[in-house]
Formats: C-alpha cells, structure tokens, sequence
C-alpha cells in the first residue's frame, strides 16, 4: 500500500527552520567578527597548544610520569632554548646586513652613489 507522502516541498515547517538556521549563522558570523580581536589570542593559543603536543608527549614518555605538568614545563624549556639558539646563531648576520643596508641608504641618500634609472624610477614614484 503506498504511503502518503506530502507533495508540497516548502512547507511552513521548512520554511521557519530556514529562517531559523539562516538567523543563526548570520548571528554567529556577527559575533565572531566583533568577537575577532578577544578570539584571536585564544586561537594562537590553541594553534601553539596542538603545535606543542607531540613534544610534552615525547617529554612525558622520556621522563615517566604520569602528569603532565613537569613534561609541559620541560617543553617550554625547550622551545624556548631552541629559540635562543636560533636568534643567538642568526642574529650577529641579521645586524651586519642591516648595517650594510644602511651604509647603502646613507651613500644613496646623500648623492654619492646614484641609482639606475629603474631605482630612480621607483623612488620617484613613491
């Protein structure tokens, strides 16, 4: 025996969970985007957080414990040793190709060197 089935296809009840659902995500998107400067914070956290996980695992299994606080610390340690090493190995060639830029800039500034005409062209234009 076939079954009644409703030939309408926009019914009342449709229709207002539409506009529900529709009120609601333009109330979300509303929220988020006033939202943004007090959730972005929260987001890098949760970005650093996911980032960091295999590390505090790797911690914790290398020290046998079974919390997650020394391994966490541990963690930070690490990234943050890992961090110094970095600015302590790149920095010194960071500053001599800064000074290096601005010697240029002073000769370019004070006529000495004069630029090519494509350079010209570009500081003339801005």
């Amino acid at each position: 025996m076939p079954s009644k089935v409703s030939s309408r296809y926009w019914t009342v009840d449709r229709i207002m969970r539409l506009v529900i659902g529709l009120a609601i995500a333009a109330a979300l998107i509303y929220l988020v985007r006033y939202l943004s400067n007090v959730l972005l914070p929260f987001f890098v956290a949760c970005f650093i957080a996911y980032i960091l996980q295999p590390i505090v695992d790797m911690n914790r299994r290398l020290t046998r414990t079974k919390g997650r606080v020394i391994p966490s610390i541990l963690t930070l340690v690490d990234v943050t040793v890992v961090i110094a090493l970095v600015v302590y190995i790149f920095l010194p060639s960071v500053i001599k190709e800064l000074n290096t830029l601005g010697d240029i800039l002073k000769s370019v500034s004070s006529g000495e060197v004069k630029l090519p005409k494509f350079g010209s062209l570009t500081v003339a234009f801005s």
